[in-house]
């Protein structure tokens, strides 16, 4: 289920897909099924609706830009 809401915040954030048109391409999504796929939705629609906070929380940490850190580590 993790892996799943990663891959789905990958496709947003990387490759620029919706999440509708993540879901559709993930395997990780389309392996799990029920209440399990609902729970990763929530999870990447919760990462992405909380991204601006999360990007302001980390970027003191970081040594370099938040722009060169990828977001499969982001």
């Amino acid at each position: 289920m993790r892996r799943a809401a990663a891959d789905l915040l990958f496709l947003t954030l990387e490759k620029r897909r919706t999440l509708d048109q993540a879901m559709a391409e993930s395997a990780p999504f389309e392996e799990i099924d029920g209440p399990d796929r609902g729970f990763a939705r929530a999870i990447a629609s919760a990462a992405l609706r909380e991204l601006g906070r999360i990007d302001l929380a980390l970027a003191p940490l970081l040594s370099r830009p938040l722009q060169a850190v990828s977001p499969a580590i982001r």
